[in-house]
């Protein structure tokens, strides 16, 4: 079963990936694979997440990406984050949920 889209606008293509039961508040989750394409089409790009579970995507443009946040044991995170600098200056909050 793939998890339902989600959608974000930020300022930047980067965020924190933690714990959903924990909230964004919580401790982060690292080593998550961040797969991130251009929308409607481009190469994908991988990042993993570091020790506080966040993570950037360098050379992140303006534009609508496809973004997936995988990590064994955990429901992956899979949406569409607009990058705009226009955006309110906040990062990324990219809730995972236990798998079941």
């Amino acid at each position: 079963m793939l998890p339902e889209w989600r959608h974000e606008v930020l300022r930047e293509l980067g965020g924190k990936v933690y714990a959903a039961q924990d909230g964004p508040d919580g401790i982060g989750i690292p080593d998550a694979e961040v797969l991130v394409r251009p929308w409607p089409q481009g190469t994908t790009q991988r990042v993993t997440t570091g020790v506080g579970g966040t993570f950037i995507v360098p050379g992140g443009k303006s534009g609508v990406f496809e973004v997936a946040i995988c990590l064994p044991g955990w429901n992956p995170w899979r949406g569409f984050v607009q990058v705009s600098s226009k955006a309110n200056p906040r990062s990324g909050a990219f809730p995972l949920e236990l798998g079941q």
